[in-house]
């Protein structure tokens, strides 16, 4: 396995973990939203 390889492995799992983490915090947002309109 060449360094250039792991490299851009690396950036892509910290791409889709920083994707990931986005998405929860605008979901939990959303809810919190929901929440605040139904109460």
């Amino acid at each position: 396995m060449s360094n250039e390889f792991m490299l851009l492995s690396l950036q892509k799992m910290g791409y889709l973990s920083h994707i990931t983490h986005c998405t929860t915090y605008w979901l939990i947002d959303l809810d919190w939203q929901t929440s605040k309109l139904v109460n």
